[in-house]
Formats: structure tokens, sequence, C-alpha cells
């Protein structure tokens, strides 16, 4: 049997005039002749049918020289070549497309004699040939997922943008923020990700925004957007009630029926770990899991347990894919949180040569996690949430997941840094002062903002900074209270395989010197 099932006789069958199904031969002077002749058979019309696509010739690449292929005979004395693509037209290097290049294979000299091999030969070819044009035909299929952000201009916001961005992790990405990008103080490695044609300004509070939030830009190979991140919502601390809900719980609830309405594969909603006031056995347990008993100690907390709440009702019934992500003091290069809030603090301490004295004990915690570090737990959440089914896991404590670094950071831990930093003296207030503060506690934020907010302009001053920028060591009273933010991260490592980042393990002398060096860059530390 030959190529295709035909029937080759081992002796005579090129005599000519003899008739064959794939056509009649009429004489074999010349290797073209060793294919049959008269009406063209089904090989030899399909090479004849490309040779001449467009009117073109083929070009290939053959030992020093190009070899210009312009007949039945040329094809078949080819020697094995690779093809290489031409710019300017199909005809030109048809065998390779931009996901595979075919060779051409070796047809050995035609002799009537070898006319099977001859067969063989223009059958192999022609099975590359079809082979490589249908890869050439078929769209390519971006497998990435197409990824809006919410709060995109953000503290975490940028950064998972630039997380995405870098890593090429989506194939469209689309930021969504009421600040424009000039407003926002980005930094110059923020300028693709964070670009004007990956943004858009609008309110995804106000319900009449979604349509145009939903819709993916006609780049975006995708219909509908894959995952969904909440980086939005009121970050400050001490507003009215008001403010929370419209900025916080309000917006969780817009995005999230919209995410149901569209049936998207993943709603990953930041949070915070002041939701738990943990115990002391619960601290020397590792800390609070996301089944611990919560109990919020500050008012964005107490909200943003309310929106998390609201999710699960909706995932119970509209079918909600979501998962939520509860964070520990997020710091990084140009952090403007918590972290900042003490530099800022230690850098006054140290120009009024006093003893920095804090209150409470070494021992609260204040557990921190590095800003890249949510970035890669973020993707990796919306991936498990991608994957499990809304009734897989039928509870709000079964779709959360704690995220702080293994260093289990305390106030000891800052004092034990900011003093090998700067030249300053630290250590904690006596537990009557302590004690006078917890009942007192709005006199006391009073009295120390007073005292540290002129010297601080001052400095701005003294180093030419007539901007103010975005960093203040002004204290809120929330954030001095007795509470332990201590939380186990253990639950992600399992089921995510998240951990923290190398280098970032905990908070160290190093992570923070390169905290400082990010204000420095962008003029704001004096």
């Amino acid at each position: 049997m030959g190529p295709c099932g035909l029937k080759h006789r081992p002796t005579g069958m090129t005599e000519p005039g003899r008739s064959w199904p794939f056509g009649t031969i009429t004489h074999h002077s010349s290797p073209e002749s060793a294919i049959p002749r008269g009406s063209y058979g089904p090989w030899e019309t399909m090479i004849r049918s490309r040779l001449a696509v467009r009117g073109k010739h083929a070009e290939y690449q053959g030992g020093k020289s190009n070899q210009r292929v312009s007949s039945l005979s040329d094809v078949l004395a080819l020697k094995p070549v690779q093809a290489r693509r031409s710019a300017t037209g199909f005809g030109k290097g048809f065998l390779q497309t931009s996901r595979t290049t075919r060779e051409i294979p070796h047809v050995p000299t035609h002799t009537p004699a070898n006319l099977p091999q001859t067969l063989t030969g223009i059958h192999t070819l022609a099975g590359a040939w079809k082979t490589t044009t249908q890869l050439s035909s078929e769209p390519s299929q971006d497998e990435r997922p197409a990824v809006l952000i919410i709060g995109g201009l953000g503290y975490v916001g940028r950064f998972l943008a630039l997380h995405l961005h870098q890593n090429q992790l989506a194939c469209s990405l689309r930021l969504v923020d009421k600040v424009l990008p000039q407003l926002a103080r980005l930094a110059p490695e923020f300028s693709e990700a964070c670009s004007s044609s990956n943004f858009m300004q609008a309110d995804a509070s106000r319900e009449q925004s979604l349509a145009k939030i939903f819709t993916p830009p006609p780049s975006c190979p995708r219909k509908e957007y894959t995952y969904v991140f909440n980086c939005g919502g009121e970050t400050r601390y001490s507003q009215e009630d008001a403010v929370y809900k419209a900025r916080s719980v309000e917006l969780t609830l817009n995005l999230a029926r919209e995410c149901a309405r569209r049936k998207t594969p993943a709603l990953v909603e930041f949070s915070t770990g002041q939701i738990y006031k943990p115990s002391s056995s619960t601290i020397k347990s590792g800390g609070c899991k996301e089944d611990s008993t919560t109990k919020p100690w500050t008012k964005l907390a107490k909200y943003k347990l309310v929106a998390e709440e609201e999710l699960e009702k909706l995932r119970k019934t509209e079918g909600l894919r979501y998962t939520v992500l509860r964070l520990g003091h997020v710091y990084g290069p140009y952090d403007v949180g918590f972290l900042a809030r003490g530099l800022c603090l230690a850098k006054v301490y140290e120009r009024k040569r006093e003893e920095m004295k804090w209150l409470w004990t070494k021992d609260l915690r204040v557990n921190t996690v590095h800003v890249e570090d949510v970035c890669t737990a973020a993707v990796l959440a919306a991936k498990w949430c991608a994957s499990i089914p809304p009734e897989q896991e039928p509870s709000l404590d079964k779709r959360t997941f704690n995220i702080v670094d293994q260093g289990d950071t305390s106030q000891g831990t800052l004092t034990t840094i900011f003093s090998q930093i700067f030249d300053l003296k630290t250590g904690f207030q006596g537990s009557l002062i302590s004690q006078f503060a917890r009942f007192n506690m709005e006199s006391v934020v009073d009295d120390v903002n007073e005292e540290i907010l002129g010297p601080w302009a001052e400095l701005l001053r003294e180093n030419g900074i007539t901007d103010s920028g975005p960093l203040s060591p002004f204290m809120e009273k929330e954030l001095l209270r007795d509470c332990d933010l201590c939380l186990d991260a253990g639950k992600a490592g399992r089921l995510l395989g998240w951990k923290a980042g190398e280098g970032k393990e905990g908070l160290s002398v190093e992570g923070v010197r390169r905290v400082l060096d990010s204000y420095r860059r962008m003029g704001w530390w004096p």
C-alpha cells in the first residue's frame, strides 16, 4: 500500500500511457515527469495551487543562498531546509507560522524506480503544509485572565497592577479610581502599569457607573472580566459612620451584585485583621485564625466586617463567587500608613533629642505584611476562588484568608529597628501612664499631635521640602488602642501555597531602610 492507500506495483508502474487513479503517465525523462501527468493528481494539484497563491513564488533559506521555487520539480529537488516567513506575502515561507516552524522533508533524486518514495515525500510535504496552515488559521487563544481593579491607584491597587503588568499575568488590565493618575503621586515604575490606556476614572460606589466599569475595552479578548479585585473603600481612620457606609459597604455591595449578575469567576475583597480582638491564649497559640471570634476594634474594621457578611449573603442567594483577604499592617516602598507614621515620629524625636516612649508593652502585636506579598496572595486567592463553586465552601470563614508575614511583628520589634536606624533612644511608658491613657485617649492623642506636628513642619522647611507630601506623624486615637493585631496565616499557606517572599519574612532593618530610600527618591523625606 502506498500513500493514501494506493496500491503500488513493484515494477512497471511508471510505464508511459498507463492510467492510474491519480493521473496518466506520459513520460519520465525528468524528475518532474516522475509524477503522473495529464489530469493532475490530488497532491500535484494541491502543490501547484499553493505555488500559485497570489501569483508569488515561495522562497526558502537553503544552504548558502536562497532558492526560488517556481515549479513542481523545484519542490521535489529541495534539500531539507527550514522555511522562513516573509513579511510581504502568504506565498513566501508558507510552512512557518507564529507558533511553529516546520522543516521540509528531504526527497531523494527521482527516477522511475523510486516513484513510491517520491509520492511518500510529497505526501509528507503536503501533511506538513496542512498542519501548519491549520495552525496559522487558528485564532490565538490567550488563556490569561482579564482583570479589573477597583481602587487601582490606591496603595495596594497600584502595586497589584504593577505585579500583574510586570509578570504578564493578565490579557487585559483595567484600573478604576476616582483620582486621576496625575494626582496620585505615582512613582516612575508605575507609569506603564497605571497608564492612561489602562485607567478609567469612575466612582464604583455609584450604581449607574457599573455598566461602564464592567465593560472590558475593545482590545480585551474576553467579553467579561475574569477577576475583580476590590482595593477601594475608605482607608482613613476615625471617620464618621456614614462615610464608611457609603464608601466601603455600599461599594462592596454594588460590586458584588454586579459580579453575581455577570457570573464573575472571582471577586477578591481586601479587608483587615482588625476585626479580631485576640485573647492572650490565642496569641500564644499563634494568632487568630479565620474562624476566630470577631470583635472589630476600629470603625474601619467594623464596616469591613459588615461588607464581608453581605458578600456571604449574596453567595447564598445569588451564587456569588468571592474570597476575602484579611491583612495585617501593609508596608513597603512609598508606604503612607501605619509604619510611615512611626517613622515620622522617630524622625521628630531624633531631632528633638528626646527618648521615644511607647504606650503599653513591647509584647503588643502589630503584625505586618509586605505589599508585594499581598499582591501574590491576591492572585493566588483569585485562582482558588475561580476553581471553587459557591456551594463548596459554604461560610464566610471558609472563604477567608489571613495574610501576614512570619515575623510576628510587635512593638518591641519596632523599637529595636528604630533605635538601629535613627540616633534615638526608645522605651515604654510605665503602667501608670498607660492606664491613664486608656481612659483619656482622646486628650492624650491631642497632646501628642500638638507636640510633634510643629517640629515636623520645621524639618520639612529646613530640608527645602515645600510640598508636605503624603507623610505625616499625625496619630489616630484608634491606632493607639491597647489591641493586638495578631493573625495566623497558615491556611493561606496550606490552600493557596502562599508565603512571604524571600527577605520579607518579617519586618527588618533592611526592609525599613528600603522604605526610607523610596521616600527620598520621591522627595518626601527630610
